[in-house]
């Protein structure tokens, strides 16, 4: 009998250290779901905002082609020395004042949106026989965070994109 007593004193001892190290685990479990939420939502957050920095730099890629579209091409001379008299700010009818400036043989744009973000377009001209295409970098800025797009337009007087990529950087 004497035995049976010492050994529930033991159990009651057991059932304490057993709550503590229940209550531990189940801490450390807490806290590592909730940095797991935390690193989750910033991944998502940038990542979003990676997308939203791509559409931006696409929307100048597409300004620029509605641009081209109506440049009247009637005797243009697919010459670099002409490329400097094309007239994009008399065509260029955006809500935003873009202005359109040459330098250094390049058409370059900036455009500011309301929510923050910007994109900033250059144009180049490709002359290859008569092969007749401009090149277009345009970079979207969404906070900090920027992607730039190359986009080849050609099929002049009726600009198609002929090739889109993103820039790595």
């Amino acid at each position: 009998m004497n035995i049976y007593k010492k050994n529930k004193s033991h159990r009651k001892g057991f059932v304490l250290v057993l709550a503590l190290m229940l209550i531990t685990l189940m801490s450390v479990l807490a806290i590592t779901s909730f940095e797991l939420v935390i690193s989750t939502t910033r991944i998502t957050n940038n990542h979003k905002k990676y997308l939203q920095a791509l559409y931006v730099a696409d929307a100048g890629v597409e300004h620029t082609l509605c641009v081209l579209s109506k440049v009247n091409w009637a005797g243009f001379d697919w010459q670099e020395s002409s490329f400097s008299n094309l007239n994009l700010s008399n065509v260029d009818s955006s809500s935003n004042d873009t202005d359109w400036f040459y330098s250094s043989g390049s058409w370059q744009m900036t455009n500011s949106g309301d929510l923050g973000n910007s994109y900033t377009v250059t144009m180049t001209m490709i002359v290859n026989g008569s092969d007749h295409k401009f090149r277009v970098e345009s970079t979207g800025t969404v906070s900090s965070f920027t992607k730039t797009i190359v986009a080849e337009i050609g099929n002049i007087p009726d600009p198609k994109i002929l090739l889109w990529m993103e820039k790595e950087m």
